[in-house]
């Protein structure tokens, strides 16, 4: 009796699931994935592909994939951020903590960041990020070392996206 009210006592919340996951994926397919394919599917990927963000990257208002700056913003991803850096990272500029992996959609922009181009001292201005059209204005850093500290800063205390709660 005990065995058999262990066994049961989640089926309602597992039906919950399965009703919510549904749209996302048949039910009849649930058993050809493991559950930590179906939280891929469900959820995106827990630690940011690099290489993926890299490839669904646009670059626009004169940057250009070649600039030191836009070199320096792909070494500190890759190299110098931890995996929960990154995640802060993804937060930062998109509003989620996890990146779907499906080839349409996800499109990242880089633009340039004006005031810090046209001020004279790109060094001292910090990233922008646009949650909504997952976009970045970058500053021209002069090294990668202001690239990883500006970024590393941006991220940690600029992560609020929706200022209405602050006060």
């Amino acid at each position: 009796l005990v065995e058999s009210f262990r066994l049961n006592e989640c089926n309602a919340q597992i039906d919950a699931m399965k009703r919510g996951m549904a749209p996302l994926v048949p039910t009849r397919l649930l058993p050809m994935f493991t559950w930590q394919e179906l939280e891929n599917l469900v959820c995106g990927v827990a630690d940011v592909d690099v290489e993926f963000l890299h490839s669904r990257t646009k670059y626009v208002g004169g940057v250009k994939m070649t600039d030191s700056h836009i070199k320096f913003f792909w070494e500190v991803l890759v190299n110098d951020f931890t995996p929960e850096d990154r995640t802060q990272f993804l937060r930062f500029v998109w509003g989620r903590e996890r990146m779907s992996t499906a080839e349409e959609g996800n499109t990242f922009i880089i633009g340039p960041h004006l005031r810090a181009r046209d001020s004279g001292d790109p060094d001292k201005w910090l990233p922008v990020a646009h949650t909504c059209f997952f976009s970045l204005d970058l500053p021209p850093y002069t090294s990668r070392d202001v690239m990883k500290e500006r970024l590393q800063f941006a991220i940690t205390n600029c992560s609020v996206i929706d200022g209405d709660q602050t006060a």
